[in-house]
């Protein structure tokens, strides 16, 4: 499966007319290549299995419910027992890395017949592929990435309607929870936010095999833990949304008519007590953290420099991974 690291319906606003399709300049060359939107081949925009669930490593409790729902689909052909007692979902999720080489492990059909374990192993491998092994991709795109173009338009429509002030409400909790996904959604930027939570974060809820892809697994917790305020708290993606809910800041949309905003793989930076994220060629969200404003709903759109902008690019040139977009050939005369 490919996976979109910085989501192809955000990336759009940058595509080339008529085609999907965008430059994307390496970091050091600067040398335009024309890339489609839905590959992004070669780049840090987009990896193969990048948010693949294995059942290799998903052994912790917190996966149970959906070996609940692999054992319900086993459960309607066969009957596995182990050791002459009959396997329990969580019995599942303790064997599955073995229980293919496990010697107690007797499979029979519902009349009682007798059935290899490799075709146990390919029940398991095809509903594992089908229904679950790209969760984590299906919930971001369905309940954040699809939602972005309503949010741009949203923007957008206030934007030309020239308004200086945009009370986003309808959409605060949105954007807060898109930039705090990117962000954790980024291994090293994952890690690095990791390092900061104390000891007694660390150590929450943990079984000794989560450190296997603890990534992964924070980014899962969020998903299935989300409406549970009791343990939604330790999750690592509320932690970047409380980041934002107990610091007073004031959010900005900067704007300029002569020059265009790039972007990067690595489109949401900190920089000198700002968060820098372009959302289009002709908008960047700015969190100034130094300006306290209690009503963070409201959004002060504001007009920069020609100068500024490009201050901006060179700074979302210096702080991406090893690529840039932007919608002309001619980058340098944007940076």
């Amino acid at each position: 499966m490919l996976a979109h690291i910085i989501p192809e319906t955000y990336l759009k606003s940058w595509k080339n007319e008529k085609v999907n399709s965008t430059y994307v300049f390496n970091k050091g060359l600067l040398i335009p290549e024309n890339k489609n939107l839905n590959s992004m081949s070669n780049t840090l925009f987009a990896l193969h299995n990048e948010y693949i669930l294995s059942y290799e490593k998903c052994s912790s409790h917190i996966y149970q419910n959906i070996y609940d729902d692999l054992y319900d689909e086993l459960d309607k052909k066969y009957d596995i027992f182990y050791r002459k007692t009959k396997l329990t979902s969580k019995a599942l999720r303790i064997f599955i890395n073995n229980i293919y080489n496990e010697d107690n492990i007797e499979v029979f059909t519902k009349q009682g017949f007798e059935v290899r374990i490799t075709k146990l192993k390919d029940d398991i491998k095809q509903f594992w592929k089908k229904n679950i092994e790209t969760i984590i991709e299906k919930f971001f795109n369905k309940n954040y990435e699809n939602n972005w173009k309503n949010f741009i338009n949203f923007i957008s429509k206030n934007f030309v309607d020239n308004q200086s002030l945009i009370d986003i409400a309808e959409y605060y909790d949105y954007i807060i929870e898109f930039i705090s996904i990117q962000i954790s959604r980024q291994k090293d930027k994952f890690q690095k936010i990791y390092d900061k939570i104390d000891d007694i974060y660390k150590s929450n809820e943990q079984d000794n095999n989560d450190s296997i892809d603890y990534w992964l697994l924070e980014l899962y917790k969020f998903i299935i833990f989300k409406n549970d305020n009791n343990k939604f708290k330790y999750n690592i993606v509320n932690f970047i949304i409380n980041y934002f809910t107990n610091i007073d800041f004031q959010m900005f949309i900067l704007y300029n008519d002569n020059v265009e905003f790039i972007t990067s793989d690595n489109p949401i930076y900190h920089i000198n007590e700002d968060i820098v994220f372009p959302i289009t060629p002709n908008m960047c969200i700015l969190i100034d953290e130094k300006s306290k404003n209690k009503l963070k709903t409201n959004i002060i759109l504001k007009e920069i420099t020609s100068d500024e902008v490009k201050a901006i690019n060179r700074n979302t040139l210096c702080f991406s991974k090893a690529n840039v977009i932007c919608t002309k050939k001619d980058i340098q005369s944007f940076i």
